[in-house]
């Protein structure tokens, strides 16, 4: 099924969210919706002004339909209730006029009694919400009460600074940070098949970054890596060696120091690879693609901001925790006027240069502050 899971990294349990809002559990009935407003019943599957978001990059998922003045934005999201989780819908009317919103099941708390459904709902629908203008309400599937569960946007918050306790990349594109976060939860959530051996590699490598016990990933990466070098042998691609430096970052936490070195063997076996498409791909990959613009690893160490863009000049950047091998590498970037000057850190003896802001700088110091040459695009 496509759409977006949600869940709780707590509890195994997990849902799917479709394109129209229904919400899909893997063992449950799932959950579908309709707004009753002042000239229809809205069914959000065949409505035209449907938009459909993820706040912030989290598995929080706001599909908004259109009624008359205004919106009704539905927001799906799960919190821990105990060892399990539990679905929260918050609904918010951004009309003039009051709706209701009507469910498929009727084991659903909104801190108030629930309403009949109204006349001529569709097929399906069992209980009704009032739902006021200017108002909001989160309903609840199973016991928990609404008020002990968090509004969507505080949910969605706590994600982003999960996924903010690895390698931080702070660049000026709001759209390109959410979908890192996007991926990362994604990741947290669920792991690829290994129909995909190098998206699995890449989606491991971002749990144990983000604090899961690596020691349990140690024979599905083995076997992951075989699958990667495998077929890169004839035409390696800038991710499979992505992923093999995900495979080795992984054996490494996980104490097998022999096994990343093998990994990291193979990877200069590999030799140049075709480089990275210039626009972001899709899911756990655009990690390794941002994080390969800002700190490009080379023989020795890395080079930084390969993947500058023009109109990132003048605004600051900021690289936390990068791995380049063994080490990490953060920097900064401000400006004064047209010079960029670049602060950095190292874990170990890197060598770092800046090639695309300024190709004769570079360092072997783990630490330091320069001022680059003027930036003119």
């Amino acid at each position: 099924m496509t759409g977006i899971v949600i869940g709780t990294r707590g509890s195994p349990w997990r849902a799917t969210v479709t394109e129209a809002g229904a919400v899909v559990p893997a063992d449950e009935p799932a959950l579908e919706w309709w707004i009753a407003a002042d000239d229809r019943w809205h069914v959000p599957g065949d409505e035209r002004s449907r938009r459909q978001r993820r706040l912030r990059g989290a598995p929080v998922v706001e599909t908004a339909i259109g009624v008359p003045s205004g919106d009704v934005a539905h927001r799906a999201y799960a919190v821990p209730v105990g060892a399990r989780s539990a679905v929260v819908i918050e609904l918010e009317n951004h009309s003039r006029l009051p709706v209701a919103v009507a469910f498929s099941r009727g084991d659903l708390a909104t801190g108030r009694p629930l309403a009949s459904v109204p006349e001529g709902a569709p097929p399906g629908a069992t209980v009704a919400v009032p739902l006021g203008h200017r108002s909001t309400v989160r309903v609840v599937v199973g016991a928990a009460t609404p008020s002990t569960v968090p509004a969507a946007d505080q949910v969605a918050r706590g994600w982003v600074a999960q996924t903010e306790t690895g390698t931080r990349v702070v660049v000026p594109d709001d759209a390109l940070l959410e979908r890192v976060v996007a991926a990362r939860c994604d990741a947290l959530l669920t792991v690829p098949s290994d129909d995909d051996p190098v998206a699995l590699l890449l989606a491991v490598a971002e749990r144990v970054r983000l604090g899961e016990p690596a020691a349990s990933w140690v024979d599905d990466v083995a076997g992951g890596v075989v699958v990667v070098a495998r077929c890169a042998r004839r035409a390696p691609a800038w991710d499979d060696r992505a992923a093999l430096d995900a495979a080795a970052d992984v054996l490494r936490r996980a104490g097998e120091g022999r096994g990343a070195d093998d990994v990291d063997a193979m990877r200069v076996r590999l030799g140049p690879t075709r480089p990275p498409p210039p626009v972001a791909p899709e899911g756990s990959r655009v990690v390794s693609w941002l994080t390969d613009r800002v700190v490009h690893r080379v023989d020795g160490g890395a080079d930084l901001l390969t993947g500058f863009m023009g109109d990132w000049a003048g605004q600051g950047i900021e690289v936390y925790g990068a791995p380049v091998g063994a080490a990490t590498v953060g920097f900064a970037v401000r400006w004064h006027g047209e010079r960029p000057a670049l602060l950095w850190e190292s874990s170990a003896a890197l060598h770092l240069t800046c090639s695309t802001l300024d190709p004769a700088w570079s360092t072997d110091a783990p630490r330091g502050e320069a001022l680059l040459r003027p930036y003119r695009p």
